[in-house]
């Protein structure tokens, strides 16, 4: 909290053999908050909250993870698929999302093969 953004702006970075412009954020931070962001963008895309730059109340919350987030959902039931259904359809092994596509259901993988996050779900988002 409190982290003073010092300048934002672009980078060309390749995609793909293509060159892409990325957002950037330059950061005020300590050698250890430094550590917390490099492992962050690791696993995923940093996400900032901006505040009014006069609020400076400190404000504690326990944090948010992917398990307490589902805590209530009932647990998906388990299909049993033949041999022919398997072969035609692709079900991700990791942690996936369903993204409804009109009233067709896409189960969206988070990573792919390497462990990379995905940047938009199949059918656009953001």
């Amino acid at each position: 909290q409190n982290i003073k953004v010092m300048a934002t702006g672009t980078i060309i970075e390749q995609k793909d053999e293509k060159p892409v412009e990325v957002p950037t954020v330059t950061l005020l931070v300590t050698p250890e908050q430094a550590e917390t962001l490099t492992l962050a963008t690791r696993y995923d895309s940093v996400r900032l909250a901006l505040r009014n730059y006069r609020d400076e109340e400190m404000v504690e919350t326990p944090g948010m993870t992917a398990a307490a987030m589902f805590h209530d959902r009932p647990a998906a039931p388990v299909v049993v698929a033949t041999a022919k259904d398997a072969a035609a359809s692709c079900v991700p092994t990791g942690p996936s999302v369903e993204v409804f596509l009109g009233e067709k259901m896409v189960l969206q993988p988070l990573f792919d093969e390497k462990g990379r996050t995905w940047a938009r779900a199949e059918g656009g988002g953001a």
